[in-house]
């Protein structure tokens, strides 16, 4: 119905099997409409007939202003540079290559499913992206679709400790342990429990845990409790 702030502009472009005369006919039209429908705009509220261009009549204002209501038409210029809009597409993930090296724009239901996170970054859960515009303090307006930063970096999968403090399900305020680095600690006979978050989002995923201890390897079970998060227990008399 109307241009947006990602779109700037409707392009219109001649294939390249049309004649350039037709072509160049064509557009002029398109960038004569404006002028002409102004013209009769004017009269309509009570001005003189007084057109911008020699070649507006009465009866070609009029058609122009109809094309330019019916059409919900601002205008045509010669189009702008589209790099900025092609960028943002691209850093968005609306726009994908495939193994072809083809550009193809995605195509999905809702707004967080066609966003697609660069590389070591994953999608915040749908929850927590739908508050993250508020949670910035900024307002999104009826009928528009806003997303703020909905990519967070992360491992592919991260892990920590479930303590006491931090809630039982996974939240992108736990950060996951660094890798190599002491991600928890137990008394003997004690029960230390981890958490392991998929950020990839794979459904049915086969999680291996391996226990190594002295000269001893060892399979931990990895139980799914939900929202792609594997719950590992581990005791050690």
């Amino acid at each position: 119905m109307h241009s947006t702030d990602i779109y700037p502009e409707w392009p219109v472009a001649a294939m390249d099997y049309v004649s350039k005369d037709v072509a160049k006919e064509v557009q002029e039209a398109l960038i004569a409409l404006q002028s002409h429908a102004q013209a009769y705009e004017r009269v309509e509220a009570g001005g003189s007939w007084d057109p911008s261009r020699c070649d507006t009549s009465p009866e070609l204002a009029k058609l122009s202003a109809e094309a330019t209501s019916n059409g919900k038409l601002a205008g045509f210029r010669n189009a702008r540079s589209y790099f900025e809009v092609r960028t943002m597409h691209e850093a968005a993930g609306f726009i994908l290559q495939d193994d072809k090296g083809d550009w193809k724009c995605t195509r999905a239901d809702t707004l967080y499913h066609s966003i697609k996170c660069p590389e070591e970054h994953y999608k915040l859960p749908i929850k927590e992206y739908e508050d993250k515009c508020a949670g910035m303090g900024l307002v999104c307006k009826e009928g528009y679709d806003c997303y703020c930063k909905p990519c967070v970096k992360a491992f592919e999968v991260d892990v920590y400790e479930l303590t006491p403090q931090m809630s039982e399900m996974h939240s992108t305020k736990h950060k996951g342990c660094d890798k190599m680095s002491l991600c928890g600690s137990l008394e003997q006979t004690k029960t230390i429990t981890f958490h392991a978050v998929d950020n990839k989002k794979r459904d049915n995923a086969v999680v291996e845990v391996k226990m190594h201890l002295t000269t001893t390897t060892t399979n931990l079970m990895a139980t799914p409790i939900g929202d792609y998060t594997y719950e590992i227990q581990w005791t050690e008399t």
